[in-house]
């Protein structure tokens, strides 16, 4: 792709941004001094929380806390998040509460005029919206993989299932996290890959962009959660899932690209011994939301493509630290999940319902 190619892109649609320069903005949440947003919590709930940081990757969030109980987490958003993201993130929540379906989601909770969320113009002179969401008891799933995969599985095709009929003019907003719309094969977003990892890619890249990102944007569409890896699923102790956070990167995409997410994220936890982990969540994902054939031949390429977006995305958020930091853990993981899955045969799902996996 040329830089003209790039430029009309970025003009014409919607769902595509042009690579990395763009990209930096979108890891660089808000840092808004705690007494003003304390504040702020005054005047919109009439209550003075402890506000305890916790890290987001584009949003300055908090865990709410009053005499020492967790109560709810407090969301002030990057500001280049418009504010129809902002409403489509509360509709889908909202959908999801009404949906009966017991899913553990997170709930919108409105500010004392009934408003799900606020539109903030802070001292610093940058808008942002802010939200209160339920703060959901349990721990990250960051123990053995072989204990959630099954679950997890089962549990985000009851999640896609109850998303399909779902939809709202906000869903279709450009962010940076949507593998079937960025610019993965234009020449500056392949290049900040480096030269090991590019040689590595070199047999695929033909496929990739002239066979497989045009099948995966025919599929069919709906709303999915898209980002579904182990520090956004929640396990009690007795290592039930307890909670499904973070909706901050839902999009409406192709179906089997959120599969490819946790799928990927699966990898980057076990990259030498992902097989098995990785059959269960498959299983456990058609086992309550059956996928079409054409949809599982293309679940390989899709995670592919959501690592090479994990690798370059990581890479630009590594450049707002120090280079002796360098890099992150996650980069890192992705990285080496990256090396993984393109050496990866994945298994082919044992259950009744239709379907296999390509590269069995």
């Amino acid at each position: 792709d040329t830089a003209d190619d790039t430029r009309e892109c970025h003009v014409t649609v919607s769902s595509c941004i042009s690579p990395p320069r763009d990209y930096a903005a979108w890891v660089n949440p808000p840092n808004h001094p705690v007494e003003e947003i304390r504040a702020l919590m005054r005047q919109l709930y009439a209550m003075d929380p402890d506000l305890i940081p916790i890290s987001g990757e584009r949003d300055q969030n908090f865990i709410f806390a009053q005499e020492g109980k967790h109560q709810a987490i407090l969301k002030i958003s990057n500001a280049d998040e418009t504010e129809a993201y902002t409403r489509f993130q509360v509709a889908l929540l909202e959908h999801l509460q009404q949906s009966a379906l017991g899913l553990p989601v997170p709930q919108i909770i409105p500010s004392q005029d009934g408003a799900p969320y606020t539109v903030r113009t802070f001292q610093n002179g940058q808008v942002s919206t802010v939200r209160l969401v339920s703060y959901l008891e349990g721990s990250p799933a960051n123990g053995p993989v072989t204990a959630w995969a099954r679950k997890t599985g089962t549990l985000q095709g009851r999640l896609c299932r109850a998303m399909a009929a779902f939809d709202h003019p906000g869903s279709a907003e450009v962010m940076p996290w949507n593998a079937s719309a960025a610019p993965l094969f234009n020449a500056t977003f392949l290049a900040s890959l480096g030269p090991e990892l590019n040689h590595l890619l070199t047999p695929h890249l033909d496929r990739l962009q002239t066979v497989s990102l045009p099948k995966l944007r025919a599929l069919r569409r709906q709303v999915i959660h898209n980002d579904m890896h182990p520090g956004n699923i929640l396990l009690s102790n007795a290592g039930e899932i307890s909670g499904i956070i973070d909706f901050g990167d839902a999009i409406k995409a192709p179906l089997i690209q959120d599969l490819a997410v946790s799928a990927t994220s699966l990898v980057e936890a076990v990259p030498h011994a992902a097989t098995k982990p990785l059959r269960d969540l498959i299983e456990g994902f058609i086992s309550a939301y059956p996928l079409e054939e054409k949809e599982l031949a293309l679940l390989h390429d899709a995670m592919i493509m959501r690592s090479i977006l994990s690798v370059v995305l990581g890479r630009v958020k590594d450049q707002t630290i120090p280079p002796k930091d360098r890099p992150r853990a996650a980069t890192a993981a992705s990285e080496t999940g990256l090396r993984a899955i393109l050496a990866l045969r994945l298994p082919a799902p044992q259950s009744g319902h239709s379907g296999g996996c390509a590269n069995e």
